[in-house]
């Protein structure tokens, strides 16, 4: 254990962990080489700041509290979420042509599976009307040789 107080709580607690790595065992701050390292994506960040240069996380305590709390500012907050824009669009892009993709082979499914019951359909009624024709035709001939009959 050394005397060093940390930088972000001002605990005596730091310990090292490795060369040039002290932890704060107070608030679980990580040290490397004399600069403070972000917790949420290991960024090296300078000693005293109280955000992370590379994703605007809290590094102070009274920052964490306050984020958890829900008592950042809007400025913080939309500054974030100005970072994530690009990639949300890019998913949001990503996502929507593969739903329109699914979409569109449904839609050729289904004027497949039309066409293929119109075929069918026209089939039947080809027959039907072919049936029609030879019953007409047929009782047609049984009415003209029972009317010849009748008359000789």
């Amino acid at each position: 254990m050394t005397a060093q107080l940390c930088p972000n709580c001002d605990h005596a607690a730091l310990t090292q962990a490795s060369s040039g790595i002290l932890l704060c065992g107070n608030c679980g701050a990580r040290i490397v080489q004399g600069r403070l390292q972000c917790p949420a994506c290991q960024s090296i960040n300078k000693l005293g700041v109280e955000m992370c240069a590379a994703c605007g996380e809290p590094l102070t305590i009274v920052g964490r509290v306050l984020s958890r709390q829900g008592l950042q500012t809007r400025s913080q907050r939309l500054e974030q979420m100005r970072f994530r824009t690009g990639a949300i669009k890019e998913e949001e892009r990503l996502s929507s042509d593969a739903r329109m993709s699914g979409f569109v082979e449904i839609d050729r499914r289904r004027i497949e599976a039309e066409h293929e019951s119109l075929l069918a359909q026209q089939a039947l009624d080809k027959r039907l009307f072919r049936n029609v024709a030879i019953g007409l035709g047929l009782f047609l001939l049984f009415v003209a040789i029972v009317s010849l009959v009748i008359i000789l």
